[in-house]
């Protein structure tokens, strides 16, 4: 596995692994915390899925360079019928290869969403209220943008509406613009790129959409009267559907058909006033104290892949022996570059683990793809006397030049 392999399967386990735990705290907060707030629960969230994307990239730290001492081998011009093409795909290759094009899908999707709010935008229609527009390509209400925010409503239903309905869903997407709530989405979208997929990551994101649209309720009741039924009414006149990338909706389709949203929200409209704001002020520093803590464990004590859970040294580094070879095998010439007559240099790069294998090999100056690939195979089967560190074996990084030269 190259350093590079290891580092960003370290990063995807590492966010794996805080996702899940994170998780696992909000879920426990909100069942045993029930009296806080919504904006708080948002809040909470936004903490939570920032952590999730963010923290875990310190595994992708610099790597140390290569240490200055060669070891120079000269391979014999034999033949052989066996040919190799190109470096082992392995299982590691793979997954890595399938986590960056799930990110370039996620990009891919989040560029279009944002391109078409564009598009909408230029394409609306404008009222009286320059923060409003009206649109004949959307089924329901949205807001986005952070610079200059609007509120983009449906040209059929909107005349269709009462005033006192309409006023409630103004004030609802008001309320998203005056909590910035898109450009909190579009961060947590940016940060959680890698690990979107994750059940974890759809979980939080769920229940950072509910308590958001909760907080927006309420922000919106304490405007409008009898603002529960004007949405409600709103409700069964709009089409509920989900709005673009990181666009803000009243009824977001996505929420409606997978958490019951409406009833969550006129629930949480209608149910008891909550305790004084001490007790609140109480709730929420717990609350957070359980999601920085839970960062804090994992960030602590992460998941590394295999070549990275060790510490390697250097032999520059203090106190450091090299090790010495004591079995070597040599590499041969395969058909095509003894029929080519490729004479050159390949360098590698390994690290001598403490066992006196070579392991972590690859080719910092290559050759010819099959030369480079018989001298990687040759340096695996190399035994050396481990180096130490203060008389203990450990393992060590060099390079190696291995020449080919025709006989």
């Amino acid at each position: 596995m190259w350093p590079e392999q290891a580092k960003l399967l370290a990063y995807l386990g590492n966010a794996v692994v805080m996702a899940a735990a994170l998780a696992l705290a909000i879920w426990i907060i909100e069942r045993w915390f029930a009296a806080v707030p919504s904006g708080g629960r948002a809040a909470l969230c936004t903490v939570a899925l920032l952590a999730a994307g963010l923290l875990p990239a310190m595994s992708l730290g610099p790597h140390p360079a290569l240490p200055p001492v060669t070891i120079l081998v000269n391979a014999n011009a034999v033949a052989t019928a066996a040919t190799v093409s190109g470096a082992p795909f392995s299982w590691v290759t793979a997954l890595l290869w399938l986590a960056g094009l799930s990110v370039l899908a996620r990009v891919a999707w989040l560029i279009r969403g944002l391109f078409r709010l564009r598009a909408l935008r230029q394409l609306s229609a404008p009222t009286s209220d320059p923060a409003i527009r009206r649109s004949v390509n959307l089924a329901t209400p949205v807001t986005f943008g952070f610079l200059d925010p609007v509120i983009l409503v449906p040209e059929s239903q909107w005349g269709q509406m009462s005033e006192a309905v309409r006023e409630a869903v103004l004030a609802h997407e008001q309320a998203h613009i005056v909590r910035r709530d898109f450009l909190w989405n579009l961060g947590v979208e940016v940060a959680t790129l890698a690990v979107w997929w994750h059940p974890a990551v759809i979980w939080l994101k769920r229940r950072w959409t509910l308590a958001r649209e909760c907080s927006c309720d309420e922000l919106a009741a304490a405007r409008v009267a009898d603002y529960a039924e004007r949405l409600l009414e709103a409700a069964t006149q709009l089409v509920p559907a989900r709005p673009p990338a990181c666009a803000l909706g009243v009824l977001d389709g996505d929420s409606l058909s997978n958490l019951n949203s409406l009833d969550a929200r006129m629930l949480n409209l209608t149910r008891p006033c909550f305790p004084g704001p001490a007790a609140r002020r109480a709730l929420m520093a717990l609350s957070l104290v359980i999601v920085f803590a839970t960062a804090l464990t994992v960030t602590l004590f992460p998941v590394a892949a295999a070549s990275a859970d060790r510490r390697t040294y250097s032999m520059k580094d203090e106190g450091v022996k090299a090790p010495k070879l004591t079995h070597k095998v040599e590499p041969t010439y395969s058909e095509q570059a003894r029929d080519a007559k490729i004479e050159g240099t390949v360098k590698l790069h390994l690290v001598v683990n403490e066992e006196g294998v070579a392991e972590d090999i690859y080719v910092v100056e290559g050759l010819e793809e099959s030369l480079d690939q018989r001298a990687i195979e040759a340096i695996g089967q190399w035994r050396f006397t481990p180096g130490t560190k203060d008389g203990q074996p450990v393992a060590v990084e060099a390079t190696v030049e291995v020449n080919f030269r025709l006989l």
